[in-house]
């Protein structure tokens, strides 16, 4: 029996093996082990493993986490995210946050 659709969010990674159950929302920017059994959602940026899966730890502070989800980067059109790529995959956030806020102004300043 169904519990509903899996609903996989942006920027997630799932590991070899990682089965998801139905009606499991897994966030944006989780990380799913090897071999996990997904049976509750997923908060977004949390990582999680095990059978049945629980969160190891979270890829960014709260703060961060907070930020990212707000940015929604995966949203942007493509030659954006391309000049974004070098931050997001550094570990500098602070210098990936300062761009998205240039962009949001540039974004905000041709609306006017």
């Amino acid at each position: 029996m169904s519990r509903g659709d899996v609903v996989i969010g942006n920027d997630v990674w799932l590991c070899t093996g990682a089965k998801i159950l139905s009606g499991v929302t897994i966030g944006n920017g989780a990380v799913v082990g090897a071999y996990a059994v997904v049976s509750r959602d997923v908060e977004p940026y949390s990582i999680v493993a095990g059978n049945p899966a629980k969160v190891v730890r979270y890829r960014f502070s709260e703060e961060e986490r907070l930020q990212l989800e707000q940015i929604a980067w995966w949203n942007w059109d493509e030659a954006a995210i391309q000049e974004a790529v070098p931050l997001l995959c550094s570990e500098n956030l602070q210098q990936f946050f300062a761009l998205s806020k240039t962009k949001q102004a540039n974004y905000n300043a041709c609306l006017l």
